[in-house]
């Protein structure tokens, strides 16, 4: 029997001798995996840890710099800037020319003029207001209410077609509106517009009046000729507006019959004052 008993054990002892050495076989293998997988990144491994190097993708060569775009010929600075001769920098791109003031304070024909408050400002009379005429100094619309009223009652076709073309102008819009055709030289264009800083609208007591029944003749020399040019022609110094630019005015300004500045209230006075 005991001797029956020691075959029966020894094969249980060697089989799990032989098991415990697969495990460790297979322990041992687990181990090494590991450690290649830690030392030798997968092409799925994408985030490195601990202090293994981190993997730095291939430089692309360099590309030059996309080249910058052609200068435009509007204005893009500020209306007052100065160049390091003292001269203002009107426009900028291919046509920017810095130009001094004279003596007296103007520049191209021009007096220095500075931009009316917001608080100085109201609306246009509904009806009136058209196209850039949308605001003006308080002062010039209580002038121009009473002047509207007076031809009403004259002629109500007429006062109809009295149109207000521009009215307050910023001096970032005059900047756009006198750069915007400079291709004959400051001076040339000074002519027929103010450089910024330098126009009556900026005031808001400037406007540029229109006639509906003759839109070919607005902010042109026969407006002169048109109905509400003649109407305001007789009238319209009755009620403190003043032709800004007559013919062979002072300033070298070309004629504007359609051009009227308000001058007669107390703040309006002062505004003006150097233009008298």
């Amino acid at each position: 029997m005991s001797k029956r008993r020691r075959n029966v054990t020894a094969p249980v002892w060697v089989l799990s001798g032989i098991l415990m050495a697969g495990s460790g076989l297979l322990i041992g293998r687990s181990l090494l995996d590991t450690g290649d997988a830690a030392r030798v990144p997968g092409p799925e491994a994408s985030v490195q840890t601990g202090p293994s190097p981190v993997l730095v993708p291939p430089q692309r060569p360099a590309q030059a710099p996309a080249a910058s775009p052609q200068p435009r010929d509007d204005a893009t600075l500020t209306p007052k800037a100065v160049d390091a001769g003292g001269g203002l920098v009107l426009c900028a791109g291919r046509t920017a020319q810095a130009v001094k003031p004279d003596a007296d304070g103007t520049l191209l024909g021009h007096r220095p003029y500075a931009e009316a408050p917001s608080s100085a400002l109201t609306e246009a009379p509904p009806g009136f207001a058209s196209g850039s005429c949308r605001t003006m100094h308080r002062e010039a619309r209580a002038a121009l209410d009473a002047m509207l009223e007076a031809a009403r009652a004259e002629d109500p076709a007429l006062a109809g077609a009295m149109v207000g073309l521009s009215c307050f102008r910023s001096e970032q819009y005059q900047k756009e509106v006198f750069c915007r055709k400079v291709g004959n030289g400051l001076a040339a264009r000074a002519r027929s517009s103010a450089p910024p800083g330098y126009s009556e609208h900026a005031t808001g007591y400037a406007i540029d009046f229109g006639d509906r029944n003759a839109p070919g003749c607005n902010l042109a020399t026969c407006f002169a000729d048109t109905d509400v040019g003649r109407w305001l022609d007789a009238n319209a110094r009755a009620y403190g507006f003043v032709l800004s630019f007559p013919q062979g005015n002072d300033q070298g300004v070309m004629y504007e019959p359609w051009h009227w500045r308000y001058e007669a209230g107390s703040n309006a006075s002062s505004v003006f004052a150097q233009a008298r």
